[in-house]
Order: C-alpha cells, then structure tokens, then sequence
C-alpha cells in the first residue's frame, strides 16, 4: 500500500490528467524507497500474494486517477461522482466477495454474526460511506 503515491504519481503523469512537481516527485519516491528499505530481507514472499497486492496498488492508482479525472475535467461535484462511480465499486466488491469469502462465511455460518449485531456493521458501512466521501473531498 505504501507504493500506492508512487503508482498514482506515475499514471497521473502517463494520462496527462496531472503532472507532478518535481518537489512532489521527490517526496513521494523518498517515501516509496524508505518503505522499500524496511520491506529488505522480508522472506516470507509468496508469489501469489505479491501479485495480488500489485494488482491492488495498480487499480487503487486507477481509481484515484479517474475519479480525479472526473471531479476536475469533467466539473462533477462529489455527490455527482459518488452517484456514477458507487454502484461500479460495490458491483466489483460485491462480486469478489460473493466469489471468496460468500461460500465460506456461509458454511461457516458467519453471517448469523451480522444478524446479531447489526449496530457495529451498519456503523461500520457508514464510516465507509464516510471515508469514500472524505476521499473525494481531498481529491477535489
């Protein structure tokens, strides 16, 4: 997660949709290399999860990259951009979790879990909602 800015900083210069200041630049790589460098030496590398987590920095820059697109180039407000781009993201979470985690919590009967405490979930899916608004704000 940490080489996240870096990834955004990369595709916000390769889609022309901003182009970083070298002090920024700098920063960011500074950050990148420091998180490198206490990541050496690491041994318990699995392929498989280094590839996921690569895929996850790579579409988290995405999202970044293309909601900055659209609040800035495209004049779209935040609840504008909530509108177009929520049901798209709880599609995709909504799909995962149905394929890697559904068929488990069900055998395992953990979604009784959600059923007998319904107040710490939904207080959890509004900080989310919170959170994702609260990205959008600073990204605007």
């Amino acid at each position: 997660s940490a080489f996240t800015p870096s990834v955004t900083l990369l595709l916000l210069y390769l889609t022309g949709t901003d182009s970083p200041t070298p002090r920024a630049t700098a920063a960011v790589l500074f950050i990148s290399l420091g998180c490198a460098l206490s990541s050496y030496g690491e041994g318990h590398f699995d392929m498989v999860g280094v590839a996921f987590r690569c895929v996850g920095i790579f579409t988290e820059a995405l999202r970044l990259v293309l909601t900055q697109r659209l609040l800035k180039h495209h004049k779209l407000n935040v609840l504008e951009s909530q509108y177009h781009l929520a049901p798209i993201g709880a599609s995709c979470l909504l799909l995962g979790a149905s394929v890697a985690e559904l068929p488990r919590a069900v055998s395992e009967g953990a979604l009784d879990l959600v059923v007998s405490n319904p107040l710490p979930f939904a207080a959890s899916a509004l900080l989310g909602v919170a959170a994702s608004f609260m990205t959008f704000l600073v990204i605007k």
